[in-house]
Formats: structure tokens, sequence, C-alpha cells
């Protein structure tokens, strides 16, 4: 019956019913019978009624586990048997765990490498690590610079290509001059050694070095003639030759310092504008390569650059025509530079002989002429030739000595030495540079280049700290390592079994020494001291059960027992079979257990499937039940709930079915009176009150009823007797709704 269509007929009957009644009530009068029937009175008392919904199930434990091994093993230890009691903690099974160990032992070693490379990754960028890269820096630049000298030191003698005769006749000129010196040193060896290679000296020896002494006497007095000559002549023709000269030296002053003055000028504008043209071809360069590079950094060769083979065109004749303008703006500076070092040269050359030329002058105006100072060191010239000459004599009367000897043999050697450097220069500056070497120092100076990136890009990348991509690889590593060794731990923790709680074994799968899977179950325990019942309820019945309500269970193992209970949750999710649709019910077992049958007036017990009560329904369906009713006498008093044992029964068992009598509804403190003590039908009901002996058939209005009492809520007070005759109906429909009236058609769900 659907709900909608039943609220309409609970109304409908409880119009009719309040209409009957009060026709009933008006037109008929009560009857007296004659004689008292032949049946059995029943007291009108007080009670409670409650409206109930019945299921059927089983017990259950909630607390049960399928223990198992997680890595695959052999047993080592088996601890319990089927049956055995254990507590919460207590090691149940082991496997052999040597493996697991081993791989603890390994995810640990893990753990510790992941971590030191994350140390070692924050390491290279710390203040140490900074500092070492900028010494790197500067080594390289040292080295750089080492071999841009000795590349340029290897090339600078020979940058003039081919070379001019006059750079070939200053080298043959050095030549000339080594040997010319080592023909002097050989002549004065020969010198120091020939005159005493007669010993002892002839007369002609004796004399020849006496005459060279006279000749250096008549020598010193020529020179002091000439000097006081000088001493007292001085002419105006003189002094006007000494000012020509002094002139002439200024005049060629003025020329250098203008000559300079121009050659500084011309160097000074190209190199603005090749400077100017670099700038330009940087610029350009820059976008194309699209790198902000700076300094010497903006010369590197763009496959260095990005670590490629190949290059664009576009970019090739960028990167070569910044090369050319570079090296056309060295060679402009260098130029220049030695233009402008020429010019200064000539420059200062020229003060030089203005300077000697103006002190020519001075001396010929002054108290000492210039004849006289001239006259003056050639005397003193002479002598120091005399001397010489009176020393050379006596050397030759002596004979040589041994120092000046060795010393001019040295001078020798030198002058040799002299020779063959000057000699291996013109050699070198004829031929040119050594391929070799040239290449060795090309190598050195790319190598110091790269060396110089490569320490710029370590300080760069030092300055700039770790890579989040790298130490998020290095954490990822750790995380990953620390979730092995975790895992390891977790599979060497359950190699052992443990019970999870106090309880039972139910079964064991396995002996020792047998093989085990990571998935297959070894133990099952359960709780026994914990049962619930699950059961079910079919769609009209869910809907009045709620969490919370008392249920009594009663369980055809245990005939004189009933248990109390409460519904401790109802699935939301239905589940359909054979077209009915059930819903899944829990309900908690209280520590108490309702001892003995319990019964109702009348001596009908309600243990198990109450008299009157439905056959179970497919899927659980729900009947009316009732847990009390009014006494009567020479009745089996009801049970009311809460009367228990404080021991649960030993007997249950995990599995047993059970019936459930769940308590929808309670209604306290009304009339009532047995189901077969009305009788009528429709709106005419009436029951058979015995007053003063006389049984008279008085009109009632009903209310709720369960299988055996009806709830009467007009027509009959508390103590009055009424009469159940053989003759009066088993069945009667009422309307179960509290204050309601009688009517016909069906009752509320639950109740029939």
């Amino acid at each position: 019956m659907k709900a909608g269509k039943l609220i309409l007929i609970i109304v409908l009957s409880l119009a009719l019913a309040g209409g009957g009644f009060v026709a009933y009530t008006k037109l008929i009068s009560p009857k007296t019978a004659a004689e008292t029937p032949q049946g059995q009175v029943v007291d009108v008392k007080r009670g409670s009624l409650q409206m109930k919904v019945t299921s059927s199930g089983n017990l259950a434990s909630p607390e049960k586990a399928n223990l198992t091994f997680v890595s695959s093993g052999t047993i080592k230890e088996r601890l319990v048997e089927m049956g055995t009691t254990v507590k919460k903690g207590q090691v149940l099974a082991r496997l052999d765990t040597l493996d697991l160990e081993r791989a603890m032992r390994d995810a640990e070693t893990g753990v510790k490498s992941a971590e030191k490379a994350m140390k070692d990754t924050q390491d290279l960028y710390d203040i140490g690590a900074v500092a070492q890269a900028e010494a790197g820096l500067a080594s390289a630049q040292a080295q750089l610079k080492g071999a841009e000298k000795a590349y340029q030191d290897v090339q600078t003698p020979y940058n003039l290509s081919p070379y001019t005769p006059s750079d070939i006749a200053s080298a043959e000129a050095a030549v000339a001059s080594a040997q010319s010196q080592l023909k002097g040193a050989e002549k004065a060896l020969q010198d120091v050694q020939v005159p005493y290679n007669l010993s002892p000296y002839t007369p002609s020896d004796i004399a020849s070095a006496e005459a060279a002494v006279a000749a250096a006497q008549a020598q010193m007095r020529d020179v002091t003639n000439a000097l006081s000559k000088a001493q007292t002549t001085k002419t105006d023709e003189d002094v006007a030759h000494f000012q020509s000269a002094v002139d002439s030296a200024q005049k060629n002053l003025s020329v250098a310092r203008q000559d300079f003055e121009t050659v500084k000028f011309s160097r000074d504008r190209s190199v603005s504008d090749t400077q100017e043209l670099l700038r330009q071809e940087q610029e350009k360069y820059k976008l194309i390569i699209k790198i902000n590079l700076t300094g010497d950094s903006i010369y590197m060769d763009p496959r260095i650059l990005f670590n490629t083979e190949t290059i664009s065109n576009s970019m090739e004749t960028a990167y070569q025509s910044l090369l050319r303008v570079r090296d056309n703006s060295r060679i402009a500076q260098e130029t220049g530079d030695k233009n402008v070092a020429n010019a200064e040269v000539a420059v200062s050359k020229a003060q030089d002989v203005v300077k000697k030329a103006q002190e020519d002058l001075d001396r010929k105006l002054g108290d000492v002429p210039v004849d006289v100072a001239i006259r003056q060191y050639n005397l003193e010239t002479a002598k120091a030739n005399l001397i010489k000459a009176q020393e050379d004599l006596k050397k030759r009367k002596a004979g040589p000595e041994p120092l000046e000897v060795a010393n001019r043999q040295f001078a020798l050697e030198n002058a040799k030495a002299n020779l063959a450097k000057a000699q291996e220069d013109l050699k070198k500056r004829k031929a040119g540079p050594e391929p070799l070497d040239i290449a060795n120092r090309q190598a050195g100076l790319e190598n110091a280049k790269a060396n110089l990136i490569k320490a710029q890009e370590d300080l760069k990348k030092k300055k700039a700290g770790p890579d989040p991509l790298e130490l998020a690889l290095r954490k990822s590593q750790i995380v990953s390592a620390q979730a092995t060794l975790d895992k390891a731990k977790d599979n060497l923790a359950k190699a052992t079994i443990v019970a999870p709680f106090d309880g039972m074994v139910a079964s064991v799968v396995g002996e020792v020494g047998d093989s085990v899977g990571g998935s297959a179950v070894h133990i099952v325990m359960v709780n026994p001291n914990k049962l619930r019942m699950e059961a079910i309820l079919d769609e009209t019945s869910v809907i009045q059960v709620k969490v919370g309500q008392d249920v009594q269970i009663s369980m055809d193992a245990l005939p004189n027992t009933s248990i109390n209970g409460k519904v401790t949750s109802i699935s939301p999710v239905s589940t359909v079979q054979s077209g009915v649709v059930n819903y899944q019910l829990f309900i908690t077992l209280d520590s108490q257990v309702a001892a003995g049958p319990r019964t109702t007036p009348g001596g009908n017990r309600t243990g198990g499937n109450p008299p009157g009560a439905s056959t179970q329904r497919p899927g659980g369906a729900a009947t009316q039940g009732r847990t009390a009713g009014p006494t009567n006498g020479g009745a089996t008093s009801p049970i009311t709930p809460g009367s228990s044992q404080s021991t649960p029964p030993s007997q249950l068992r995990s599995g047993m079915t059970a019936v459930a009598e769940i308590v929808t509804t309670s209604y306290d403190d009304v009339i009532l009176i047995p189901r077969q003590a009305v009788s009528g039908s429709g709106q005419n009901r009436t029951v058979k009150v015995i007053t003063n002996g006389q049984v008279e058939d008085r009109p009632v209005q009903l209310g709720v009823s369960d299988e055996q009492f009806i709830q009467v809520t007009q027509g009959l007070t508390e103590g009055e007797k009424v009469l159940i005759t053989t003759a009066a109906p088993r069945s009667i429909n009422p309307v179960a709704r509290p204050g309601g009236g009688i009517g016909g058609g069906p009752g509320i769900p639950g109740i029939r």
C-alpha cells in the first residue's frame, strides 16, 4: 500500500469512525442481557502497547581480522592453533626475515646516499664555494693574460710580414756588431797574451813600450799647449757659430712638436672612429645572438657559447665581422700609439739638441770658453793615455796578470754567446715564427679563454645558488629512498603477525617451513565477546526504524533467551534481490540478557515469533508486535524491558540465526482489552460489559492494537469487566492511530 493512499484511507476511516460513534450513542441504547453468556471475564486495565518491526538475520562479530604476511617468505614460527585465545599485541607467527633485514639495510644506505647527495649539492653553493670560485676566476684571468702575452711575444717580432730590408739589416747589423765584439775580445785576449809569449822580452819589445810612453808624453804636452791657447782665445765669429746652432735646434724642436700634435690627433681620431664602429658591430652581434654579453666575453665563439658545432650564416657573418672590426681597432690603436711614441722620441731628441747647443753657446759666452773645456777634456784624456802607456810598459816588463787574462777570456766567451744569439735572432727574423710554437701558444690561449669562461660560469652558478630543479630532484630522491626504507621497515614489521585485539584464533593456514605469498590469509581472528546482529529490512519497514531504537532479539538455538540491543546503523544504500528492495541493518547487543520465556496476558509466550505475528517476508518483513500489556488474573505477568541477567550467555556464536523485534512506537498508560472482546464491524464496534451482574453491549471507540490487545479510547474505564464469549470474532482490524476512532480499511504499516 503506497503512503499517499494509506494516509487518505486513515483520514476517511477517522471521519467515519467519529460519525458512527455519535450516531450509535444517540440511536441505540445499551442492551442488558437477560442472562450472562458463557465466556471469560477480563478486567479493563491500563498498560503499555508497543509497535514493533520484526526482522531476521544472523549474529556476527564486528571485530574480525584476516591476518596476512605482507611479503612472500617462509614461515619460521607459528605460535597459535585454531581456538587459541590471544591478547592484543601477542605474536602469532613469524617469517624468516633474513632477506627483509638485508633489504632494510640497503634502504637505509639509500637514504644516507640521497641525503649526502643533497648536502653535497648545497655545499657547492655555500660561502666557501663562492670564494673558491672567485679565486678560480682570478687565476683563470691571470692565466689568460699570460697566454695572451706568450702568444703576442711569439708574434711581435714577426708582425710585419714580409720583413722589410731595414728589419733584416738591423738584425745583420746586430750580427756584425757581435762579430766585431768577438774580434775585439779575441784581440784583447791576444794583446794580453802575445807580448809575453816570448820570455824574457827582447830589447825591441821594451823599446816599443818606451816609445809609446814617449808618444803619450808628447801628446800630453800638445794638449797642455792647446788648453793654454783656448783659454786665451775668444772671437765673435765663434759666438755667432754657436748661436746659429741654437737657433737651428730650436726650429727643429718646433717642427718635431707640430709633428707630435698632428700624429696624436690622427691617432685619437682613428681610435675613436674604430671604437665607434666596433660598438656598432657589437650591438648588431648582440641582436643576432640575443644575449647581452659584456667585456671580452662578447668575442666568445658562438659555437662554444651555445655548445654546438654549427651556427647560422648570419651569425657566422656577424661574428667574423665583429672580430675583423676588433682587430682593425686594435691595429689602429697600436699603430697610433707607435707613431705617437716615435713623435715623442723625435721631440725628446730635438730638445736634447737644443739643450746641448744652448750649453755650447753658454760656455762660449761664459768665463770658460767651450774650447777650453774641450782642451781640458783632451788633457785629461792624454793624462789617462800616458798612465795607460806607463802601465803597459810596466806590464810588458813584469809579464801578464792572470786575473786580466781570465777577464779577457770571459769577455771572449760572452762575445761568442752574443754572436750566436744575434745569429739565431737573424735566422728567426729571416725564417719567421715557428708554426709549432705558434700553434702551441694559440692552443694555450684558447685553453685559457675556455678556462676563463668556465670559471665565470662557475662563479655565476655558485652565486645564483643551487638549481631549484636539482634541489627538487635531490628532495624527491630522499623522499623516494625514505619511502623505500619505510616500506622495508613495514615489510619487516609485518613479517611478524601480532594480534590486533583481544580475541580468538578462528583459523590457521600453513605450517612452519611453508612458503606463503604476500596476499594469502594466514590467520583469521575474531572477538567472540563482541557480537552484533546483521539483519535486513524491506523498504516499507526501514522508514519506521531509527538509530538508537530498542531491540529484543530471540534465537532458535536459545529458545528461552531474549537479548536486548539497540539499532546502531542503517545502510543508506539498498540492495535488490528477486525484485525486493532491502536495506542492511546493524544491531549492537547489550551486555545483559533477558532470562526466561516472555509471556503476555492469556499465557502467550512472546519469545521467538509471537502469536499472531506474520511470517517473515522475503528480504526481512516488518510485523506488528507487543512488549507488554495489562495483567490478568491467572495469566503470567509480562516481562518488561530491562529485567535481565548480568552475564551474557557463553553459547552465543557468530553466524547464529536470530529474530529482532524493533520497538518503533510505545503507547504508555492506555486502556487495553483483549482483541477477542470486541464485536461488530466498521463503525459499529461494541464490547460486552458486565455491570451489576448484567451484560450490556456498549459502543466503544478503538485506537491502536497488537496481535492480542487493543486500545479503547472511549467507552470503557479502568476497573470495568468485559466478557469474552466463544462467539466473539477472533480478528479485528482497527485503525492503529493514537486518539483516533475505529473504522474500516487496512491498518497502519506494522499492524493488521
